[in-house]
C-alpha cells in the first residue's frame, strides 16, 4: 500500500469520527493556548534522480529509505466562534539527516535540518481528544553526492522547499500533558543540482509518521 493510499484511509477514518461527533458541543480549553512537543518521527524519503545533462546519460532511478529522527514543535491554538473548532499555528524543526543511496550509480543524497511552518485546524471530539488536518510549508538543506565521495567538486547542494498535507489526533491524558500522532506527506518538487562535471534533476518526496509527547502551558 503506497503512502498516498495510507493518507486517504487516515483521512476517511478522521472524517467518520468527525461525523459521529458532529452534534456534541464540548469545551476546547485544552486545545487553546501555547504548547510544545518532542516527537519520534519515521521519515520515508523517496527520490527520483535523473540525468539532465549527464556524462553517462543514465535513465531516471527511484529509491527510498526510512530514517528515525527527533522532531521538535511549538504551536498556539486559537478558539473560534464555531463549536468544537480550534485553529492552531505552529513551527517545527527536525535536526537530523535523511539519506537515500543509489546503488547502481554510486550517488546518494542527504536531506538535513527540516523546518516547517504550519496551520492545523482541529475538531474537538470531547474535552481530551481532537482530530486535525494540517497544511505546512517546509524547507530543507539537501545535497547530492554524484560520485559516492566527499569530493566538494562532486557535490550539488541547495535549500529546497515544498508543501505538506497531513492528518492526526491529539489526546490529553492529564490536564497538562498530551500525546499526538500524525502522518504527513511533503512534496519538494523537481530541483536541479550542478557539479563541475555533471547536472542532475532530483524529485524529492517525504512521508513523515510522528508520535509526540507534548505539554500545554
Amino acid at each position: 500500500m503506497n503512502k498516498i493510499n495510507q493518507l486517504l484511509i487516515a483521512t476517511a477514518i478522521l472524517a467518520f469520527a468527525f461525523l459521529a461527533a458532529a452534534n456534541a458541543q464540548v469545551s476546547v480549553k485544552n486545545f487553546t493556548g501555547p504548547s510544545v512537543e518532542v516527537g519520534m518521527q519515521a521519515t520515508n524519503t523517496k527520490l527520483t534522480l535523473g540525468g539532465v545533462k549527464t556524462y553517462n546519460g543514465g535513465p531516471e532511478q527511484n529509491e527510498n529509505h526510512t530514517d528515525y529522527l527527533t522532531k521538535l514543535s511549538a504551536q498556539y491554538g486559537f478558539s473560534t466562534p464555531i463549536n468544537n473548532i480550534v485553529i492552531a499555528v505552529g513551527a517545527s524543526f527536525t535536526p537530523g539527516t535523511s539519506s537515500v543511496l543509489f546503488d547502481k550509480w554510486g550517488e546518494f543524497t542527504e536531506i538535513n535540518r527540516a523546518k516547517s511552518l504550519y496551520i492545523e485546524p482541529m475538531y474537538a471530539l470531547n474535552e481530551s481528544t481532537a482530530i486535525f488536518g494540517k497544511l505546512s510549508y517546509n524547507k530543507v538543506d539537501s545535497k547530492v553526492y554524484f560520485d559516492g565521495t566527499n569530493d566538494p567538486n562532486a557535490i550539488g547542494s541547495k535549500t529546497i522547499s515544498g508543501t505538506g498535507l497531513g492528518v492526526g489526533v491529539t489526546h490529553f491524558f492529564t490536564k497538562d500533558f498530551f500525546l499526538k500522532a500524525e502522518i504527513e506527506s511533503v512534496h519538494y518538487g523537481n530541483n536541479s543540482y550542478d557539479t563541475y562535471f555533471d547536472q542532475y534533476e532530483a524529485k524529492t518526496q517525504q512521508t513523515n509518521s510522528t508520535i509526540s509527547l507534548g505539554v500545554k502551558f
